[in-house]
């Protein structure tokens, strides 16, 4: 899976869409809660990153 987060000056991701899910309707959910509490590093400038995301079941 494949999830785009927008990060603003301070950090805080404000917004996540998902680029690509495989199987789609099943893990999406978790990643956006994921990436939201996620805390990237402060910059002079608003960005948007892509993450990759793979669950395995053991």
């Amino acid at each position: 899976m494949i999830a785009r987060a927008s990060v603003s000056r301070e950090g805080r991701v404000v917004a996540v869409t998902i680029v690509s899910a495989k199987p789609r309707g099943v893990f999406e959910r978790s990643v956006e809660a994921a990436l939201r509490q996620y805390e990237f590093p402060p910059d002079d400038t608003e960005y948007i990153v892509e993450v990759p995301f793979t669950f395995r079941l053991e």
